[in-house]
This record gives structure tokens, C-alpha cells and sequence, in this order.
């Protein structure tokens, strides 16, 4: 089974990525945390999975090619997110990386430590048997999702940024009749407080 990685970022612009983070710390150490996050990701990525680069701003693909593509050794693919909620970002995203020749699409962002090498490859070899696999955050929204087809309606009225986007989400997958499974909760970054928190702590070695 073929499984890419569609990866949500923004480019490393100051001042406009990890801003909760921003507040407590500063502009500057926030872009800084980020790249370190993003790289992380990128390098707990198995290598048999494809990898897609869903950017924003749009007029950031030079940048974020030089930044992403020396991180791996595969091919890369970069798609720039379209304007809207998460919801058209993620429909757009799953999609494109469909288009690619995936058998089934990981959803994630750049900014989750606890999705490791370990975890993702359990997560990968769990959607073999299901239709959808998704890990909860702490903050109610979820911080994977590995879908088999791309089913609209796990994109549309949600409400984003609230803490109830995995409830929501799991609803509309029971109204699908999809099997699902459920992995370990894990916690984004966000924000001082689950910066402190952070069980894994490895991203931080990144230079």
C-alpha cells in the first residue's frame, strides 16, 4: 500500500507562524521553534511513504522548496494551500495527494513531536484494516488522519479551531459507516504552556 504524507505548513515567515508562541517569547524564537518542529516532523516520516508540501502563502514555493527539499532524500512534491477554511485547505490537500498514485493519504501539520517514526508506522499499518485512522490532541482537534479515499463530508460544518473537531469529526465518520480507529491522544504545540509540556524532546536537538 502506497501512503503519502500530506503535510499542512507555512512558510517561515516572522511573525506570522506559532504567534500564540510569539506572544510569550518573541517573533523570532517562535519562527525558530517552528523550523525545528517541521524538521522533526519531516525526519520521523517513514521512508516508504511519499511526502507532499501543502504551503501557504502561495507565493512561497521557492522558499519552502529550498528549505524542505534538502531535508529528504526522496522526491518532494509542493502544492500551494487554496484561500478558505481548513476544511477547503484539508479537502484540497487530501486530493492532490491523491492525484500522486497514494493508496491512502496522512493528513497532518508540522507542529506535533509525539507523531514519531514508531507512531506513524503503527498508524500506517493500522489503515490497512480501516477506513480511517485519526489521533485526537489534547485540544480536541486531531493531529493525524489517514484516509483510504477522500469522503467530503469530514470537511464540511466543522468547526475549526474548537474543541470539538474529533468529536465532530468522529460523528460524521459513524454517519459514513466508516471503520475507524483511534490512536493515542497526542498534543500539539501551540503555545507556552504545551511547549513546557512536551514529552518528547529529541525535536529540540535540531539546530
Amino acid at each position: 500500500m502506497k501512503i503519502r504524507a500530506a503535510l499542512l505548513l507555512k512558510a517561515p515567515i516572522l511573525g506570522t507562524v506559532k504567534t500564540r508562541l510569539a506572544a510569550s517569547l518573541g517573533a523570532e524564537e517562535a519562527k525558530r521553534i517552528y523550523i525545528q518542529l517541521v524538521e522533526w516532523q519531516l525526519s520521523q516520516i517513514p521512508e516508504s511513504w511519499g511526502i507532499d508540501i501543502h504551503f501557504a502563502p502561495p507565493t512561497a514555493q521557492k522558499q519552502m522548496e529550498e528549505w524542505i527539499s534538502p531535508l529528504r532524500t526522496q522526491k518532494i512534491s509542493f502544492f500551494s494551500q487554496p484561500e478558505g477554511d481548513l476544511g477547503v485547505r484539508l479537502s484540497a490537500a487530501l486530493q492532490n495527494s491523491f492525484s500522486q498514485g497514494a493508496d491512502q493519504v496522512a493528513l497532518m501539520g508540522g507542529d506535533c513531536p509525539e507523531l514519531t517514526l514508531d507512531y506513524l508506522r503503527n498508524a500506517g499499518e493500522q489503515s490497512i484494516s480501516f477506513d480511517a485512522v485519526i489521533a485526537p490532541a489534547l485540544d480536541g482537534g486531531y493531529a493525524l488522519l489517514i484516509l483510504n479515499q477522500y469522503y467530503p463530508a469530514l470537511f464540511q460544518n466543522i468547526p475549526w479551531s474548537t474543541s470539538t473537531v474529533f468529536s465532530d469529526t468522529k460523528q460524521v465518520m459513524n454517519n459514513l459507516g466508516l471503520k475507524v480507529h483511534d490512536l493515542a491522544i497526542v498534543e500539539d504545540i501551540d503555545d507556552l504552556e504545551s511547549l513546557h509540556r512536551s514529552r518528547h524532546k529529541n525535536w529540540r536537538s535540531i539546530p
